[in-house]
């Protein structure tokens, strides 16, 4: 059992990467099948990746810097692209800038899983609980911002290489030659892998921490770039899909199960202080009725609770996302919410949780409190309409006067 649920825990973070690049492809979704292909494909990728990096990279490079951005970050992404491009670049359904992100990352989360699974198996008598749970948000987060930046690029040159320059962290880069961007992805993951992992292979005590403070810069980078391929799509016609997310008089499937279902990964926007509490609440009550089944199914051992496991691990982006949405609604940023590991900034960030949000419209969007204007359209038209049929309703009828009163006509 233990065993399954380690499995679980190694496979389970790059799926829910897929799920999410898969779920913010808006416009025009790539077929699941091809998804599972370019994991697939990832999972390949490690194996001529493997046998250059142990027989023969890593033996004939000395230091950390070589290592990082050659050993490992350029024979790496190299594999990827190699995938990427002979199985994906030309196939008919690549056919919008973001899809370059799709499967690049859907490659590299391939790659993170087959490395994970090994990582974690490799430890497992010692420490693969602890090493699983630290790569969900390390490894596995930095090599999809690999898979971002390739696909970013790649995507650029394949679509919009004659139209626009590509901008890329603050630099303007413009060529015609669609080869060009495609040189220029590969060198740019590597670059990225390079960064993250060449404080790590210092082995200087404190110094890993700039591989983190990378990591979030990275991490920010993926999330710009995502939304600037969406906007490039030749499919947006600029409908929200969004607007047909109805409020009910649910309180349990609005401000629960719909966050759920229609803002999993959403990190835009803002989230009013009824929205955060009642799924808060909500949270609760659900964690405690999958506890007490943990408990009737596996025992009352603390230790041995898979199900809590598996639902603290599904439930952690999109809490993660609504954190960072109820900071927007008072005006601050996602970022306030690193302020926690000082230890009393918690104090500070609960404040901002409790606090109502700004009246009017803010750099984040609008007040959630009130209704989109188009909701209230149409609402107004809704209402006009059944008005208007009430009353053509009225004009068609015919009274007469009998003994007992005006009746209608058939």
């Amino acid at each position: 059992m233990e065993s399954l649920f380690l499995l679980a825990l190694a496979v389970a973070p790059p799926i829910l990467i897929i799920y999410f690049i898969w779920k913010a492809d808006t416009f025009n979704k790539e077929p699941i099948e091809k998804l599972i292909k370019a994991f697939l494909c990832g999972v390949a990728s490690t194996f001529p990746s493997y046998l250059i990096l142990n027989y023969v990279t890593m033996p004939s490079l000395e230091n950390a810097f070589t290592q990082a951005f050659i050993g490992v970050g350029l024979v790496e992404e190299f594999f990827k692209f190699v995938f990427l491009y002979f199985f994906f670049y030309k196939d008919k359904d690549f056919d919008e800038p973001l899809d370059g992100i799709v499967y690049a990352l859907s490659i590299s989360m391939g790659f993170a899983a087959a490395e994970n699974f090994v990582y974690v198996f490799d430890w497992y008598e010692d420490v693969g609980f602890a090493v699983a749970f630290t790569r969900m948000f390390t490894a596995i987060p930095a090599h999809a911002t690999f898979g971002v930046v390739m696909g970013y690029i790649i995507g650029h040159g394949k679509f919009l290489r004659n139209d626009n320059n590509l901008q890329f962290l603050g630099l303007k880069f413009k060529s015609k030659k669609e080869n060009d961007y495609l040189i220029l992805s590969v060198v740019s993951a590597a670059f990225f892998h390079g960064t993250y992992d060449y404080f790590l292979f210092l082995n200087i005590p404190g110094i890993a921490l700039f591989s983190y403070i990378y990591l979030a810069i990275a991490i920010n980078f993926s999330f710009k770039a995502i939304k600037v391929h969406k906007e490039n799509s030749p499919y947006n016609k600029k409908n929200d899909k969004k607007s047909s997310f109805k409020r009910t008089n649910n309180k349990f499937i609005d401000y629960y199960v719909n966050i759920l279902k229609f803002k999993f990964f959403e990190f835009n926007g803002r989230a009013s202080r009824s929205e955060f509490w009642y799924f808060v609440l909500f949270n609760l009550l659900v964690s405690i009725v999958i506890l007490f089944l943990d408990i009737i199914i596996f025992g009352e051992d603390l230790y041995l609770s898979p199900l809590s496991d598996i639902y603290t691990l599904l439930i952690y982006i999109p809490s993660l996302a609504l954190n960072v949405r109820r900071l927007h609604d008072v005006g601050k940023s996602g970022w306030w919410l690193l302020i926690i590991i000082t230890g009393i900034g918690i104090f500070y960030i609960m404040y901002l949780f409790i606090r109502d949000g700004d009246d009017t419209k803010n750099k984040y969007g609008d007040n959630p409190k009130r209704e989109p204007y188009h909701e209230r359209k149409e609402i107004i038209q809704e209402e006009n309409s059944k008005d208007n049929e009430r009353i053509e309703t009225k004009k068609t009828e015919k009274m007469i006067f009998t003994r007992s009163g005006w009746i209608k006509k058939d």
